[in-house]
């Protein structure tokens, strides 16, 4: 059995793609990568994968026995979330963030989508170091939480739009 430990995650993102965009209305197939993108990876420090859910639509009728019955239905990208040391130096987290989502860091009406790329490495792609990617729009971003004496947190949670893709070239 293979097993793995995290130790090096590269969190890239960025405000646009080349290649076939994740995201794309109507687009299964996705190639090509971020440009122009901040990694954040050093900044990090835990959480931050993209996954996916499929709702399940009740289809119970009377021959179903006395039993639930369900079929999937919409599929869509979860909530990224992950918290951020805080640093607000021009080399770090916010600025960062904010060169990606812009001012406030909070998408708003008319914003385009961003794009994450995220890989269990920070190797190039591969059938062994899966990038997996995203179109994504901020929800929502905590400039610094903590308490006296605590460890300063930024926090940033992205809403995934369209279809993820798992890249390996």
């Amino acid at each position: 059995m293979a097993v793995f430990v995290v130790v090096n995650k590269m969190i890239l993102i960025g405000p646009a793609w080349t290649g076939t965009a994740p995201g794309a209305p109507g687009t299964q197939t996705v190639s090509g990568t971020i440009t122009t993108s901040q990694n954040i990876s050093a900044w990090v420090s835990s959480g931050g994968d993209i996954g996916w859910s499929t709702d399940m639509v009740e289809f119970t009728d009377n021959a179903s026995g006395g039993f639930r019955e369900y079929l999937p239905g919409l599929t869509s990208g979860d909530d990224i979330q992950f918290p951020l040391h805080a640093g607000f130096a021009a080399s770090e987290a916010w600025a960062m963030l904010t060169t990606v989502f812009g001012s406030l860091g909070v998408s708003r009406a008319g914003d385009a989508e961003r794009y994450i790329d995220i890989k269990p490495t920070s190797s190039a792609r591969g059938s062994t170091n899966p990038s997996k990617v995203a179109a994504v729009f901020s929800k929502g971003i905590q400039p610094i939480q903590g308490g006296v004496g605590d460890k300063a947190i930024s926090a940033i949670t992205l809403q995934v739009t369209g279809a993820v893709g798992v890249l390996t070239s």
